[in-house]
């Protein structure tokens, strides 16, 4: 299938934005939820495995296109990484004020 370069630098960017936020937004789900799961090396290894899954198979899928869309897939992982970090980055010293006035 052939595609124009914006169109598969676009789509290709925004398919790993999307595939970037949902593996590193489910890492960041499952740090959360580890306090409550009663089985934490399976749990984690299952949320490691699922989001493993989907992010190969995305990327697997959009390889099969051509390789700009590929090189704007990866590029989008790292930017949905980057922004991330600096949320969960923003996000922890709020978490750590909220524990602090519960636990008092």
């Amino acid at each position: 299938m052939s595609v124009s370069m914006p169109f598969a630098v676009t789509l290709g960017l925004s398919v790993g934005l999307l595939m970037g936020g949902f593996y590193f937004g489910g890492l960041w789900w499952s740090v959360l939820k580890i306090k409550t799961v009663e089985r934490k090396k399976l749990f984690l290894f299952c949320s490691w495995l699922f989001r493993c899954v989907v992010l190969c198979g995305g990327l697997f899928f959009i390889a099969r296109y051509n390789a700009q869309m590929l090189l704007s897939a990866a590029a989008g992982l790292l930017i949905a990484r980057f922004v991330i970090v600096r949320w969960v980055k923003r996000k922890i010293p709020q978490k750590i004020k909220q524990e602090e006035k519960t636990a008092c």
